[in-house]
């Protein structure tokens, strides 16, 4: 259950932040692959989530392709924070004067749930093949 939960909320973060940054096409922004690839990982979180009658197992394998999907976009995104971490700094300010919190909430919150997920996962998958 810890990791349905775990799977639904990550999804519903990274899968609206995925959605908000791609709504940028609709001003003229070149469409970004990343975007919609790090979507596509959120739908697979949530069929992982949502998946009651499937093996622990089977689920941990899903939500693990959606995580390794979603990294595609939050990987980079990891590594601008660390190396610009000024131009980030205004990004977050503009973001915090606009009221736009969604993308706040996918950059940190994001972030911190797909590592929490993708560690989570990994443990899931290494545990069920000692016990098998």
């Amino acid at each position: 259950m810890k990791a349905a939960a775990m799977y639904l909320l990550t999804a519903v973060v990274t899968g609206a932040h995925a959605l908000w940054m791609a709504s940028e096409m609709i001003w003229g922004a070149p469409p970004n692959p990343l975007h919609f690839i790090s979507f596509g990982g959120s739908i697979l979180l949530l069929v992982a989530a949502l998946r009651f009658r499937a093996s622990p197992r089977t689920r941990a394998k899903i939500g693990l392709g959606g995580c390794v999907a979603a990294w595609c976009l939050y990987a980079p995104l990891i590594v601008l924070c660390a190396f610009m971490p000024y131009t980030m700094g205004e990004e977050v300010r503009l973001f915090l004067s606009l009221r736009e919190y969604v993308p706040l909430v996918g950059l940190f919150g994001g972030s911190i749930l797909l590592v929490a997920t993708t560690v989570y996962t990994i443990l899931l998958l290494m545990g069920s093949r000692r016990t098998l």
